[in-house]
């Protein structure tokens, strides 16, 4: 999520979008779902499997014990590099080449406005 926050996206944010489902949503994916993020995210863990072999007792170079060690500070650099060469490899929608922050505007339902829950619901 921080990679694709400050590295991919550049700070852009469509709140609606986020917590929309139409398929053609800046966030919707492939089927609903990130296969970047879950890329990144297996390769994440994988770093650190080595590691962790090692430290339920098998034998394994002592760099793999020195990197499980670390193990959240090296899955979140490699998942975060993943996802952000991913994203480069093959675009997704709503990326920008500087940083694009802009402030949250609420936008009401125009609908619902100053009406009572059985009022909206009769309507």
């Amino acid at each position: 999520m921080a990679s694709d926050y400050y590295l991919v996206r550049k700070g852009y944010l469509d709140i609606e979008e986020l917590y929309s489902a139409r398929k053609d949503s800046l966030y919707y994916g492939f089927y609903g779902v990130s296969w970047h993020g879950y890329a990144a995210y297996f390769c994440g863990i994988l770093i650190n499997i080595v590691g962790f072999a090692g430290a339920v007792g098998v034998d394994v170079p002592v760099g793999a014990v020195y990197i499980y060690n670390v193990n959240y500070f090296s899955g979140f650099i490699v998942s975060g590099g993943i996802y952000w060469f991913l994203a480069w490899l093959v675009p997704i929608p709503g990326t920008s080449d500087t940083w694009n922050e802009i402030p949250y505007e609420v936008n009401p339902v125009p609908d619902a406005d100053e009406k009572k829950v059985e009022q909206v619901e009769e309507a």
